[in-house]
């Protein structure tokens, strides 16, 4: 069995969402504070696990809070 262990890079990765609400209003936003890791298993991915951490004091939608 083939096994990869990658720490996520909290330089270059964020974390996006979107959220419609009604026909006419969709919010957008991303969180800028995470850490983690993936345990990649080539042979069998459905062995393969994230464990990821988000703060969620880090939100930002660009809209006043």
């Amino acid at each position: 069995m083939v096994q990869s262990s990658i720490s996520i890079n909290t330089q270059t990765s964020t974390v996006s969402f979107s959220v419609k609400k009604f026909v006419f209003l969709t919010v957008k936003g991303q969180f800028s504070n995470l850490t983690g890791s993936i345990q990649f298993q080539e042979d069998d991915l459905a062995d393969s696990t994230f464990d990821v951490q988000i703060s969620s004091a880090t939100v930002n939608t660009e809209n006043e809070k």
